[in-house]
């Protein structure tokens, strides 16, 4: 993960006008630049640089940023791998910028280099005459090209010994063979464990193969997926399927969905969202909440909707609240589906509706609790309570914890004071809400409401670019009628707030690395 220090003292460095004439041609206009915008069918120079502020804009297509989003938008790249191309341009080096690393035994080594030439062979046989009915299984499961090379799927060849004769004549010896799980000994030969089955390879966090998950493609009475077994490289535990591809998308996006399988993780793939993992047929665990805690953006629960994935989201925010990860859990109401059958029911439209239907830990345990409790019975009631009281204690914020308490009496007509003695928490001090004065903005007529926007647009210029105004405005307990503009002013603030000095470009590079609807059009404002 690059620090958002480092990421700070690369755009700092960085001229942008010279990272931008790399990719186009730059001409001088005064003391600013401009140039045929790359993002548009441009024909004149539509696009303008700010060598002050370190910004770009253009004014016909809209497009605009620092210079992290210049080549993130030219290059088609994730934010992350925009600031590496950047630090490259000015010969930025940090530790930050390079791969994680660690000690690995030449054991272990010869293992991994095992198992890749094993993944490129099972690749090569399912385009070849052997593979054909592993193709048409995943013709079947509407499961492309593309993806097959995306994830990539392979097959073991139906010569039980083939792909053990193959490997080995590539020098691998057979104590390496069964140490990296492929070799089963026969009575008189040693076969490939995985034959005759649709192989799906595992990677770990450094993007390289630790074992596999094979499945079966005919009904026979065969075990439906046959595991590698544990060892010390793979831990069903320890694996999160697919990070390898998520993790540079999740930085991106800004969020992770976990899912329960591989077909739940195509059918997200199909829907458009590549930002997903999948547990290993396991529980969720402490090291898969600190694998994906490393990606530093929320984890969006997905278990299957059927009460046995309700619970095991249940169980998960337990471990997620413990290592102090940021997520929220889907909210699947009525459905009892897991996304691959959703998506093959209904469509890709209403896989994408459930999915960001989310909410956070508070409202999953009692919407779980109330679903499973019958509330109009004093029985019913009591049992609710004692089922959820273990989770109460796992709030530590004393608003959520207050607002959930409050839900509780909602529900259950029992008394918060009552209450609070049950969970044994102590009584806080209620503060009355004061709202902030508001204009209804209803009232004003439509050309006085023009004024009062153009207003707006100037008071978020100064604020932009003057200290003073900014700390005038919240002094006088004034705030903007926008939405945006709101945002805005807020992280205007917390710059001020945290350092003398406040950069719009820097600001960009935060908006950019959240990656979402608002954040863009605050950038857009902004430019």
């Amino acid at each position: 993960m690059i620090s958002s220090e480092v990421i700070e003292s690369i755009r700092q460095k960085a001229d942008i006008v010279e990272v931008i004439s790399s990719y186009v041609n730059v001409i001088k206009q005064g003391n600013n630049y401009k140039a045929i915008c790359p993002f548009h069918n441009d024909k004149n120079p539509s696009l303008h640089i700010d060598t002050k502020k370190q910004i770009f804009k253009c004014f016909a297509c809209g497009e605009g940023g620092n210079v992290f989003g210049f080549v993130q938008k030219y290059e088609k790249v994730p934010f992350y791998e925009s600031v590496k191309k950047v630090a490259e341009m000015i010969n930025f080096s940090h530790e930050d910028l390079k791969g994680p690393t660690r000690e690995i035994s030449e054991t272990n080594k010869k293992i991994i280099s095992c198992l890749l030439e094993a993944t490129n062979l099972y690749k090569y046989i399912l385009k070849t005459n052997d593979g054909e009915r592993c193709s048409s299984y995943l013709e079947k499961r509407n499961i492309s090209i593309e993806m097959q090379e995306y994830f990539s799927l392979g097959f073991s060849p139906t010569n039980k010994e083939l792909s053990i004769k193959i490997l080995r004549e590539k020098g691998f010896d057979i104590d390496t063979l069964d140490k990296a799980g492929i070799l089963v000994r026969s009575s008189s030969s040693f076969i490939d464990r995985f034959s005759g089955r649709l192989i799906f390879p595992i990677y770990n966090e450094y993007n390289e193969v630790i074992g596999y998950s094979a499945r079966r493609i005919d009904d026979s009475d065969e075990p439906k997926y046959v595991n590698s077994q544990n060892s010390e490289l793979f831990n069903k535990s320890k694996v999160l399927y697919n990070y390898q591809n998520a993790r540079n998308v999740a930085k991106s996006e800004g969020y992770v969905y976990v899912v329960e399988g591989f077909m739940d993780v195509f059918s997200f793939y199909k829907a458009g969202i590549k930002s997903c993992v999948a547990l290993m047929g396991t529980a969720f665990t402490s090291y898969h909440a600190k694998m994906l805690k490393k990606l530093n953006v929320e984890v969006r629960m997905c278990l299957d909707g059927d009460d046995a994935g309700r619970h095991g989201m249940l169980q998960a925010i337990r471990i997620l609240e413990e290592n102090k990860v940021k997520y929220r859990l889907v909210n699947y109401k009525d459905c009892l589906l897991d996304p691959d059958e959703i998506l093959e029911k209904y469509g890709k439209d209403k896989l994408i509706e459930i999915s960001s239907n989310l909410i956070n830990g508070e409202q999953f345990i009692l919407e779980y609790f109330k679903r499973n409790n019958d509330l109009s019975t004093i029985e019913g009631k009591r049992k609710f309570l004692d089922e959820i009281a273990s989770y109460i204690n796992l709030i530590k914020d004393p608003l959520d914890l207050e607002m959930i308490i409050n839900d509780i009496s909602n529900i259950t007509k029992i008394n918060i004071s009552t209450l609070q003695k049950k969970f044994n928490v102590q009584t806080t001090t209620n503060i009355p809400y004061e709202p902030i004065y508001e204009i209804p903005v209803e009232r004003v007529p439509k050309v006085s409401l023009r004024r009062l926007q153009r207003v707006e647009k100037e008071l978020l210029y100064q604020i932009l670019n003057f200290k003073e105004a900014s700390i005038d405005m919240d002094e006088k307990g004034c705030y903007f009628l926008d939405e945006i503009y709101e945002k805005i002013r807020n992280y205007v603030l917390d710059g001020y707030e945290t350092k003398d000095t406040f950069s719009t470009a820097e600001l960009l590079s935060t908006l950019s690395l959240k990656n979402d609807e608002t954040s863009k059009k605050m950038i857009d404002t902004i430019t």
